[in-house]
């Protein structure tokens, strides 16, 4: 009697609330269901970076570990530009969208014709007048954006009439009949030094520059050497070309 005794207050001590609930634990939801869905993101590079060789991506796997692929790319880039890493079809909602607002402007100037058009005029008239103003429309665009990308012009700035300097994006151009003693680069900030035989109608100067690769280009007069200095804005090689009257200088 004592034996079965036992054995009914163990069974009840040791049995489960419910008996009918699995023994295996439901797992908590996946954190990755918890992230939202990548779309685009920005990004920048160093200053002396010059080539995207490659861009690793570093992801988390289904079972929640880390995992890691490398694209190959091999193309140059500029690094005073912001670049994007973003979900194809972002681009392909975007051109949705402005095919609807082209849509919708035609839809205003056929109305707007229908309106001012007799009610016996043709259909056709409508959409012949509708296709001159879209192509007029377009052409102006056209004339907006050639008007826009000829905008660029190099800088010029006189020191002295025998001292000019041209800055064309990367590359500056000194024209000057004053000869070149030396040459040197120096670092934080990053500079390039020229020492020029002295002329009496050289004199000191500064300028800001504001424009990519250049922050600032200021001259000064020494006892035997007129010296230029052109500050950059990051890290750059460069390769100084002579020519007649003129010291072409080519940033990389």
């Amino acid at each position: 009697m004592k034996k079965y005794l036992f054995l009914l207050i163990s069974s009840m001590l040791f049995a489960r609330e419910n008996p009918f609930v699995p023994i295996v634990k439901i797992n908590n939801p996946s954190p990755i269901e918890e992230i939202k869905e990548f779309k685009k993101t920005a990004f920048s590079v160093p200053s002396d970076a010059r080539i995207l060789n490659k861009m690793k991506l570093i992801y988390t796997n289904v079972d929640g570990t880390l995992k890691e692929f490398e694209l190959d790319i091999n193309e140059a880039l500029d690094w005073h530009k912001v670049y994007m890493l973003l979900d194809a079809q972002e681009l392909t909602n975007q051109d949705k969208e402005e095919a609807k607002t082209e849509l919708k402007e035609v839809d205003k100037i056929k109305l707007a014709l229908k309106n001012q058009e007799n009610a016996n005029d043709d259909n056709s008239n409508v959409e012949q007048n509708t296709t001159k103003i879209t192509e007029v429309k377009k052409e102006e665009n056209k004339e907006n954006k050639i008007s826009k990308t000829t905008e660029y012009t190099p800088l010029s700035l006189d020191i002295s009439n025998n001292f000019k300097i041209v800055i064309d994006k990367r590359n500056i151009s000194i024209k000057t009949n004053s000869e070149l003693i030396r040459e040197f680069s120096l670092k934080k900030p990053n500079r390039i030094v020229m020492d020029f035989k002295i002329n009496p109608s050289l004199k000191n100067k500064s300028f800001e520059i504001k424009a990519n690769y250049f922050d600032e280009i200021y001259t000064g007069v020494h006892r035997n050497f007129y010296r230029l200095v052109i500050k950059l804005d990051g890290i750059y090689n460069y390769n100084i070309e002579k020519k007649s009257k003129e010291y072409l200088i080519k940033l990389q």
